[in-house]
């Protein structure tokens, strides 16, 4: 019997320390399909000032006050950023008022931030010792801009899920980046009417939902694997009895997209706090969760056959261990 194993995470934000770990499971766990879903960009970046008089650089991360001079500890300040999902850049004060006033050149240079980071965790995965074969997917998600969408469709390691992707001889991959509506208002955001629109469109091109395998980053509304704080109008924790209290804020439309097409299997992420699987009528929907901020790999991995799926689990990190500095 034929099985392919697929590797799913999602939601990695920056973190270099992810990234790495994700690229060791594909090793441990000799997957045929790696897939990584959005949203690849960081959180959070770290300005680390330039002093050109006393030739240091000051910067505070997490909380702590930073003033190195040697190249290394420049270089330890900097991969302690990445492995926290906080992208680096060293600048200096003029260039920094300029980031901090001007919001257009701030987006532009946070987004290049972005695609230099992602471009960094490829030429890693590059020198990695998993088998060359592996298919390797990288699908963007809400949070992504449309530079990294462009970096991703012109490299030759990372398969960019334009259309439908053949994972195997039976099942193929179709995906989807767009969510529904956030307080967030990020850059791929759709109304529910629109979304399932063009996710239907999605569906509509392939055939033989038995074998399909759909990447939608939304989770579908009310599936177990939406749930997240609710927000009042300033974006402010709503508190029950002194707690948080949780809702439902998957999508609607891509809950009625499953229903109706049926597909083998979904992957979803979007929403960290709601890792989990649920069947909604024969499909098995997945999200692995995120906690990214804390440097944990958390991914399903699936085996598929021609007539099922055999087997699925969550694997949490895979033996690469935090670095301290």
């Amino acid at each position: 019997m034929s099985v392919t194993k697929i590797l799913f995470a999602s939601d990695s934000h920056g973190s270099k320390m992810v990234w790495l770990k994700f690229l060791n499971a594909i090793e441990v766990y000799k997957v045929n399909v790696a897939i990584l879903g959005g949203d690849l960009s960081a959180k959070e970046i770290l300005p680390i000032v330039h002093n050109t008089k006393s030739n240091s650089y000051q910067a505070t991360l997490l909380g702590k006050k930073y003033d190195v001079k040697s190249k290394q500890e420049l270089n330890e300040l900097q991969e302690r950023a990445k492995y926290s999902g906080i992208i680096p850049f060293i600048t200096d004060n003029e260039e920094l008022q300029k980031i901090t006033n001007d919001r257009e050149y701030q987006r532009n240079f946070f987004e290049d931030l972005d695609v230099a980071s992602v471009l960094e965790w490829i030429e890693i995965a590059k020198n990695s010792s998993f088998e060359k074969n592996t298919k390797f997917i990288i699908i963007p998600g809400n949070d992504d801009s449309r530079k990294i969408d462009e970096a991703l469709r012109k490299d030759d390691l990372i398969l960019y899920p334009e259309q439908e992707i053949e994972l195997d001889a039976y099942h193929k991959l179709i995906s989807f980046e767009y969510v529904n509506p956030t307080p967030w208002n990020s850059l791929k955001e759709l109304p529910e009417k629109e979304l399932k629109k063009k996710l239907m469109q999605k569906f509509d091109s392939v055939n033989d939902y038995d074998h399909v395998v759909a990447a939608i980053h939304a989770p579908p509304f009310k599936s177990g694997l939406d749930i997240a704080p609710k927000l009042d109008k300033k974006k402010r924790v709503v508190h029950l009895l002194g707690a948080p209290f949780y809702s439902a804020v998957g999508s609607k439309a891509v809950r009625e997209v499953i229903e109706q097409y049926q597909p083998k299997l979904t992957l979803h992420g979007h929403i960290h706090e709601s890792g989990g699987f649920t069947y909604i009528g024969k499909t098995l929907s997945v999200n692995p969760g995120s906690e990214y901020n804390l440097g944990v790999l958390k991914a399903y991995l699936v085996e598929l056959s021609k007539e099922k799926i055999e087997n699925f689990k969550l694997v949490e990190d895979t033996g690469i261990k935090r670095l301290m500095f």
